[in-house]
């Protein structure tokens, strides 16, 4: 545990600051007005502790009454803004493009399910008013089916034990960034990203808050299985470094055992393989070295591979107008 985890609030900083809250939505009519509820009860909340509540809505090109709602409820809140999509562009693509969207001093994800309580941001400001930058929420107990469970165990351990993250800590969407940080990735290409995984690879981990995490009560999860696997892919191809390091290895050391073992073969039945069957050898030994060499180039062109990934996905783009194509709709209030 962190030094922030016991936070007094007699030692917060002073001074008004902003938190902005980052609310992904797509078909939550039934959730909304609930969460609306709740943010208006989380604003209140963090004005006690000097604090002003700024929200970003996304609403990935809702089919049902979500924008109305949306549009209805802003107006409670100031300096506050929600985009409307022409279409779906996907959940991590939404949360990406929010970084740039985002200009609060510091940056929290509340999601449209309400399976996160709002009452741990509070905590999580504190936390940050307190002096961490950094400040994950890890659910020790999730709502959750057996499948989901068993997939997400196998997927923490693929993307464990191929990445080379150090301290590694698994969590939701579900955090805290302070400005500092999280303008770190506004501009990266929406597509094939894995924010999570950026975060654990790139920032200092302060604080960790444990908490138990809800069910959904209202709605469908939009979340399946497919959207699920994509994002498993994207995780593991961005980030299997110490995977591609094994290959290219496993690709040499097979190599060279292949190369001693042929030449070993050779001088030692060179008199017991005569004419065709000393061929016959040959040309088996031959076909090993081969695949051995095949693996090696490999695993060398996945490494090369995988850095022009990280290039690409590492490029910035900060413009703002780049983006607005995809914008139907945008609210804002002063």
């Amino acid at each position: 545990m962190s030094s922030y985890d016991a936070v007094s609030v007699g030692k917060l900083i002073t001074g008004t600051k902003t938190l902005g809250v980052f609310v992904p939505v797509y078909n939550e009519q039934q959730n909304l007005t609930q969460v609306m509820d709740d943010l208006e009860y989380l604003r209140d909340e963090l004005s006690k502790l000097g604090v002003t509540l700024n929200i970003l809505i996304h609403d990935n090109a809702s089919t049902d009454d979500s924008w109305l709602i949306i549009s209805n409820r802003l107006n409670a809140f100031s300096n506050s803004k929600a985009i409307r999509f022409q279409v779906n562009i996907g959940y991590q693509p939404s949360l990406t493009l929010s970084f740039t969207n985002m200009q609060s001093d510091a940056y929290v994800v509340y999601q449209s399910d309400r399976q996160d309580s709002v009452i741990y941001i509070i905590e999580m400001c504190k936390r940050w008013l307190s002096g961490a930058k950094t400040v994950i929420a890890i659910p020790v107990n999730r709502a959750e089916t057996l499948a989901d469970k068993l997939g997400r165990l196998t997927f923490i351990f693929l993307f464990k034990s191929t990445s080379d993250i150090e301290k590694f800590r698994w969590f939701t969407d579900f955090y805290l960034l302070d400005k500092s940080l999280y303008k770190q990735l506004e501009g990266l290409p929406l597509m094939n990203q894995f924010i999570r995984g950026r975060i654990m690879e790139t920032f200092p981990i302060d604080s960790i808050l444990e908490y138990n995490r809800g069910s959904r009560s209202l709605g469908q999860s939009k979340f399946g299985f497919v959207k699920k696997y994509a994002l498993a892919l994207d995780a593991i191809l961005l980030h299997a470094s110490r995977l591609i390091r094994r290959v290219t290895f496993f690709g040499a050391l097979l190599s060279f055992l292949s190369i001693v073992a042929m030449i070993a073969n050779t001088v030692i039945n060179l008199e017991l393989y005569r004419g065709s069957n000393f061929f016959l050898f040959a040309a088996d030994s031959f076909v090993i070295l081969i695949l051995s060499f095949l693996l090696l180039l490999l695993s060398i062109a996945l490494e090369y591979l995988r850095r022009i990934y990280g290039i690409l996905l590492s490029t910035r783009n900060s413009n703002q107008n780049t983006h607005m194509g995809l914008f139907v709709e945008v609210i804002e209030q002063c």
